[in-house]
Formats: structure tokens, sequence, C-alpha cells
């Protein structure tokens, strides 16, 4: 199921990133995402043709920040090209049909960080994929954007440090101490958390080019939603989920300008 979902996604991201945009089965979409959605949590009404309207909004708004900041016609098949390139890069080294499968079948016998170390071995090869993704975009971001790539790359590297610390240790007991059911209890006010939070960027506005970095006056709202997110996620039974998420907040913000929030 996980593997459906991720599929459709990288179709819809390549359609944005493709002259000809691919619109998924919007009611495909919906039957692959809904098992795990909480109760109560409905997806928005939309059919192919919104999809279709909202993905050539992002390519065109896509293809004129790249014109705006290159000054070339070529920079935005580049960087289409290289989203492709690190689309296959990613599904390359992770297998996504079998990784819930495997953790599935990894939990009764308490086998999780095996099945973590056997991916996270894998961390260096992805990284590559990403900086190599990264550089090729380059042309399309401007100078302050392009500042803020290599700290991007390294707010990366620090996810998967973080998540592959001692074998996926932290994550495997995220999952033994039900986890992702926390996360899936509580989704409907994360999603709320981040509304309220970061709705004044208009971040799903596809109407001008988006902006891509962090600056000082983003961190006093990156700390407000780390409080909400922590806040509500110590609601749960077991406070596993509320101390991961308050370390990795804190551990990738090392990377930013925001270290000190």
């Amino acid at each position: 199921m996980l593997e459906k979902v991720h599929l459709l996604l990288i179709l819809s991201i390549s359609g944005a990133l493709a002259n000809t945009p691919i619109v998924p089965d919007i009611n495909e979409i919906r039957d692959s995402i809904k098992p795990y959605l909480p109760e109560g949590i409905s997806l928005p009404e939309m059919n192919s043709t919104q999809i279709e309207e909202g993905l050539q909004k992002l390519t065109d708004a896509l293809k004129q920040k790249c014109l705006e900041a290159s000054g070339s016609d070529t920079a935005y098949d580049d960087a289409s090209a290289a989203a492709s390139t690190f689309s296959e890069c990613i599904q390359n080294l992770l297998d996504f049909s079998n990784i819930e499968e495997e953790i599935e079948k990894a939990k009764p016998t308490g086998d999780l960080d095996i099945v973590f170390g056997k991916y996270c071995i894998k961390k260096i090869p992805s990284l590559d994929c990403l900086e190599t993704f990264a550089n090729a975009t380059s042309p399309c971001l401007n100078a302050e954007e392009k500042a803020f790539k290599n700290v991007f790359i390294k707010m990366a590297k620090r996810i998967l440090d973080f998540v592959c610390h001692n074998n996926g240790n932290q994550i495997a007991l995220f999952i033994a101490e039900s986890g992702p059911e926390c996360f899936r209890s509580k989704a409907n006010n994360l999603v709320t958390c981040f509304n309220k939070t970061f709705d004044k960027y208009n971040l799903m506005s596809f109407e001008t080019p988006p902006t891509f970095k962090i600056s000082q006056e983003n961190c006093g709202d990156i700390k407000k939603f780390e409080n909400c997110v922590v806040s509500e996620l110590e609601k749960c039974r077991e406070s596993t989920s509320a101390n991961l998420a308050e370390a990795m907040f804190r551990y990738v913000k090392k990377e930013t300008v925001c270290k000190n929030f």
C-alpha cells in the first residue's frame, strides 16, 4: 500500500516538472491513502481537472523561477531531468514495496534494528543522490537560496544520522512503543499546528515561484511549530513520540540559523 501511495506522489511531482503534467487517478489516490488516516479526518474534495490545473500552475511557477534566476530557458529542463534522476536513484536504493512488510515481520521478534540497519547502510548513497539533484537545480535558485542549499543538504544528513543512529535503534523504539499510532491519533491536531503556524507564508499557492530558504525571521515560527507538535504528542500514552520529535527538531536545527531558538 505504501508503495502505491509513494508512486502516485512521484507521478504528481514528476508531472509538475514535465511539459505535460501526469494526472493520477484521484479515486486511486483516495483509496490508497484512506486506510492511513485517523478516524474523523477526510480528504478534501478534488477532481482531476483541479489537480491538472494545480500541477500546471506549479509547472509555470517553477519555469518562471528558473528563468528569473538563470536567464536561461534550459535551466528548467535540466532541473526536470535531475528530478527524474533523483527519484529513480532513491527508488533503486530503497525498496518501498517491502519496507512496510519487513517492519511488520520484525516487530514480533524485536528485530527492527536489523531492518533499519539494512537500509541505513545506504545513507551515504542516498545523500549522494540528493547532492547531485541539489547541484543540478542550482541555476534555478537565487543567491540566498544557493547559500541555503548547503544548509539543506546538511539538514538532510542530520535527519539520516538521527534516524540511523545505532542502526536505527531510536526509530525501532518509536515503532515498538506505538509511535506511528500516536502520530495517527494526533494527525488532525498536527495539521492544525502546521496551518496556524505557516498559513501566513501561503505555501500552497502556486501563483508565484516558491522560495527555498530558512531565514532568521522564520525561527520563531519554527519554534512555535515545534512546541505545538511536542505538546500534542505528549498527550499520547507513551512519551517516546514526543521525546523523539523534540530531539529531532533540536538536532536538525543545529545546522540552521535557528540553532539558538
